[in-house]
């Protein structure tokens, strides 16, 4: 064969190949080592600030870097990135595999359809999202978490604390299945305290809403709540509740030294999830945590309890809930504890919704899918409208 011909021929096959490659939208994949290896975490809390304030999963991904052997300069964090649109989500997942990540973690629900496209878009990257399973995609996993667990547990400091029948929940958004379970399981926890206590919720409308937060715990002031569950990021509920002279506990931020109106939070952590997925990636083994659900007993979530309690005893309730929770209870077992001081003793009870409807019957626990998608709210629990200040 001529010179010539075998020239025509490599350049035919060149070109196949970069067209095969265009089409497939996605550079083949590089071998990926210890060294090599970047992480994008896409957070939609801001920045975790240096009194502990907010979920702060950079620092747990810090942390599960250090864990797989990882140096920090191999991640990439972006926080303060809103689940509502997509787009915000989709830009910063983008950047991130420009920038030669690998593995993409996506730590709020809201975020799951962007990364389920990205994933399909991106066969090479792996993706770590919290939500539900895909199985149509084998470069998407999951993990879940069971928040309402810690609702539960902020819903018995809450009662603790207040002087009043009545708790309040400022809730981030619009109402979901997730926001429901932790919702009722808050009501059911204060309930454990004081048979009595009824539960107002707000919600804002939109996740990061500064105004619409505020607006809420003004509603809630106005119901004749004393205090209240954050189920929202960032500051704005507490400093408004401050003025007002209100307490919080919180799912997603955690006491500050220098101000005590956030006197309970708890909040999940990740790091040994998103270590696992790393060295997953790393050494080409399955994962461990493979599309699972995450709570106090595989140490997903931690209580933090503020400093300066007065003459409020938080510690020994809260310690004895811990321990159901350790021991095998959940919210949503058709089982409710009574608690008193550190003592907490366990009965079957059904479980009622607002319309008096039996949901959970005595003694048979509802199953993962039925919590995450439930629909309904436990008896005492009122929904309010927003009312704007203005």
């Amino acid at each position: 064969m001529g010179g010539c011909a075998m020239k025509r021929i490599l350049c035919a096959v060149l070109a196949l190949f970069l067209l095969l490659a265009a089409g497939c939208g996605e550079a083949l994949p590089k071998e990926i080592n210890k060294e090599t290896l970047k992480v994008g975490v896409i957070c939609l809390a801001p920045r975790s600030q240096k009194n502990g304030d907010g979920v702060a999963f950079d620092k747990q991904a810090i942390a599960a870097c250090k864990g797989a052997g990882l140096k920090t300069s191999q991640l990439i964090i972006k926080t303060d990135i809103p689940a509502a649109n997509g787009a915000f989500a989709r830009d910063a997942v983008r950047d991130c595999i420009k920038r030669g990540c690998a593995l993409i973690i996506g730590t709020a629900e809201g975020y799951a359809g962007t990364m389920k496209k990205l994933a399909a878009e991106y066969p090479t990257v792996t993706f770590l999202q919290m939500g539900a399973a895909d199985e149509t995609l084998q470069n998407y996993h999951t993990f879940r978490v069971r928040t309402y667990q810690g609702a539960y547990l902020c819903g018995v400091a809450a009662a603790v604390n207040s002087k009043k029948d009545r708790l309040g929940v400022v809730a981030g958004g619009t109402e979901t299945a997730e926001r429901k379970a932790q919702i009722n399981a808050f009501a059911l926890g204060a309930r454990a305290v004081n048979q009595n206590a009824t539960v107002a919720a707000v919600y804002t409308g939109a996740e990061q809403n500064e105004t619409a937060e505020s607006d809420a715990v003004l509603t809630l002031a106005k119901a004749d709540c004393d205090t209240l569950l954050q189920l929202t990021y960032g500051g704005t509920v507490a400093a408004a509740a401050k003025e007002l002279n209100m307490k919080v506990c919180s799912l997603y931020t955690v006491p500050a030294d220098a101000d005590d109106t956030v006197f309970f939070g708890v909040r999940p952590m990740l790091q040994n999830v998103f270590s696992d997925r790393m060295r997953s990636a790393l050494h080409k083994e399955a994962a461990v945590y493979e599309n699972t659900y995450l709570g106090y007993a595989d140490k997903a979530l931690q209580s933090f309890e503020g400093g300066n309690l007065g003459e409020v005893n938080l510690h020994e309730p809260i310690a004895a809930t811990e321990k159901q929770f350790l021991s095998g209870f959940d919210v949503f077992s058709g089982r409710a504890l009574t608690v008193s001081g550190g003592k907490c003793d366990g009965t079957a009870a059904d479980v009622t919704d607002t319309d008096g409807n039996v949901r959970i019957t005595a003694d048979t626990p509802l199953g993962d899918a039925a919590v995450q998608s439930m629909d309904f709210y436990v008896s005492g629990v009122e929904v309010l409208s927003l009312v704007s200040a203005d």
